[in-house]
């Protein structure tokens, strides 16, 4: 399992925590209590990239269901890799 902490794209003191674990994508956004899960049988696909911070976004299957977080400048790069290394092979396996 991975885990990274992240902030929600519309408010910066607002702290996600994002697990990758052997079933799906863990999203948790610690200030409000909202949890949303994705398997990995359900992305349909991903995008990332460091405008100055890192920014994911996650998409599912299901229309209603997309995780969106970023990542400060200091962990933008190694977060982003990590996180699309770990999502491709489980795309892949699965």
């Amino acid at each position: 399992m991975l885990e990274f902490k992240g902030f929600h794209p519309k408010d910066v003191s607002n702290e996600i925590a994002l697990k990758l674990t052997n079933s799906g994508v863990h999203y948790h956004n610690i200030d409000s209590g909202a949890f949303q899960f994705i398997p990995y049988t359900e992305i349909a696909g991903f995008s990332g990239w460091q405008p100055g911070y890192g920014s994911l976004h996650i998409y599912s299957s299901n229309p209603n269901l997309m995780i969106h977080l970023n990542f400060t400048a200091e962990v933008a790069e190694q977060a982003l890799s990590q996180i699309q290394s770990f999502l491709q092979e489980k795309m892949v396996t699965v």
